[in-house]
């Protein structure tokens, strides 16, 4: 599997020097060669002297796009091309880097920054790609309560070049739940930092069992977020049709059977400072979720407001275990 490996030389030299490993997650400017030359090299005191001076860049290249449009790639470099120093060059690039991987499109990218054939104060940046398989399929069978499932989806990466997931799901319970969901996602649309997202679901739950009554929904969404998940504004339209086949339900619930429109926008903040989001031993975190339905004139429309708040607090009890209340 190939890693992202950066190399970062001095373009004021005519030699090939190498500067400073780069402490960077996932990357480091290093040559090789000289490490293999001269175990004893300071590359971070020998960067420290270059990495005030100017430099502008002479040329980007890219390879290894297949399916990626090249816009995709050149509009994050573009602020590359605006450094005015080596220092300037290494953290544009390393920006560029970081947000072209969180794409999620890409397995790798390996970039690598030289000096300009023109010598002076240029240097030229060489980028390739390594980009993920189109197709990931998934499978697996939960166990949630009393209840059995099975899902199944699949993912088309990239498939138009343009960043885009496409997924297709499925999940089927062993009592009572069935649903399917498509869904199309697409980060940065008009060059934005947001992630738009446009789905459409069904789903089906036979609760005759607690409530005497099934539900059918059927409908679509659209959401628009910022990249960290941390605002998103969604608007719902779906159709609900409540049965009652054993005639049992409540009062209650026979005052809601029959077909319902939903035309509803919602609001969420989602804010922590968790150490760790998938095991949070230490720190706290909140969220908000607002919403209205009856957005539209429709008599039959579902009419309410919601308002959601959580949160959660990760308390550390041992070096391996800790008290996490929500």
């Amino acid at each position: 599997m190939p890693g992202c490996h950066p190399r970062l030389h001095d373009p004021t030299k005519q030699t090939e020097a190498p500067i400073s490993p780069m402490g960077a997650e996932g990357s480091e400017f290093v040559d090789e060669r000289a490490s293999a030359d001269d175990a004893s090299f300071d590359f971070d005191h020998a960067f420290d002297n270059v990495k005030g001076k100017p430099c502008r860049v002479d040329q980007i290249s890219i390879t290894g796009l297949d399916r990626t449009k090249p816009y995709i790639v050149s509009r994050e470099f573009a602020r590359v091309r605006e450094a005015k120093t080596l220092d300037d060059v290494k953290d544009a690039v390393l920006d560029a880097y970081e947000d072209l991987m969180g794409l999620d499109i890409f397995e790798a990218i390996e970039i690598v920054i030289d000096g300009s054939r023109k010598g002076g104060h240029n240097c030229n940046v060489a980028a390739r790609f390594y980009e993920r398989s189109i197709l990931r399929v998934h499978t697996g069978t939960y166990v949630q309560g009393t209840e059995g499932s099975v899902e199944a989806s699949a993912n088309l990466t990239n498939p138009l070049g343009r960043a885009e997931q496409i997924s297709l799901s499925g999940e089927w319970g062993s009592q009572s739940t069935t649903t399917y969901s498509l869904g199309l996602t697409r980060p940065r649309p008009f060059d934005s930092r947001t992630v738009f997202e446009a789905r459409l679901q069904q789903s089906f739950h036979d609760y005759q069992r607690w409530s005497s009554f099934s539900e059918l929904v059927r409908g679509a969404s659209l959401t628009l977020s910022t990249e960290d998940g941390r605002h998103s504004v969604s608007y719902d339209l779906g159709w609900r049709r409540l049965t009652d086949s054993s005639r049992m339900a409540s009062r209650s619930v026979v005052r809601q059977l029959g077909d319902k429109l939903k035309s509803a926008v919602r609001y969420a903040f989602r804010y922590d400072a968790f150490e760790e989001r998938l095991f949070p031993r230490r720190g706290w975190g909140v969220s908000s979720t607002s919403e209205l339905a009856g957005v539209g004139v429709d008599p039959n429309m579902l009419r309410f407001f919601r308002q959601r708040l959580a949160a959660q607090v990760a308390v550390p009890l041992s070096a391996t275990a800790s008290l996490s209340p929500t």
